[in-house]
């Protein structure tokens, strides 16, 4: 299965996952009554622009060395039980963004990690390694900052 796949078209598969997510974050822009949450929203539709920047200049150049830079430090603390929220509506909490989000970063985790055991021991195995480690850091960011803002806090 490995051989039929490149790089450029894995990159562009992975390319097109972040504009889904930073299109279906930016529609939402502006549009909830909480205003924080309208913080969260544009912030998620920055991150998700960042991963598609850096795609698209490593499909221009194929150097994978940006993507997924540093390793992950291991976790002082728990990731946080977050609530599951299934979509994103103009009532939603701050609080229930992020929980979308987690939710979200999580699925792409585990989608890399998928495809990191697909492509084992194969050129494209880096290429998924270092993605899974971007969502990782990605989500994990997310769990500090609704740790920071919403542990112990109910509602």
């Amino acid at each position: 299965m490995a051989e039929i796949f490149d790089l450029g078209e894995m990159i562009r598969k992975a390319l097109n996952r972040e504009v889904l997510s930073r299109d279906l974050y930016r529609s939402w822009e502006g549009k909830f009554g909480d205003e924080a949450a309208n913080r969260v929203i544009h912030m998620l539709a920055r991150d998700e622009e960042g991963h598609i920047k850096m795609l698209e200049m490593t499909l221009e150049d194929g150097n994978l060395g940006r993507i997924g830079k540093r390793e992950n430090k291991a976790r002082t603390a728990a990731p946080p039980r977050v609530p599951d929220v299934a979509e994103i509506t103009p009532k939603c909490t701050a609080k229930e963004l992020i929980a979308y989000a987690i939710h979200h970063e999580d699925r792409a985790v585990q989608y890399y990690a998928r495809y990191m055991d697909i492509f084992r021991e194969t050129p494209l195995q880096e290429f998924f390694t270092r993605m899974k480690r971007e969502e990782e850091m990605h989500k994990e960011r997310l769990e500090t900052l609704f740790l920071r803002e919403y542990a112990g806090r109910k509602g």
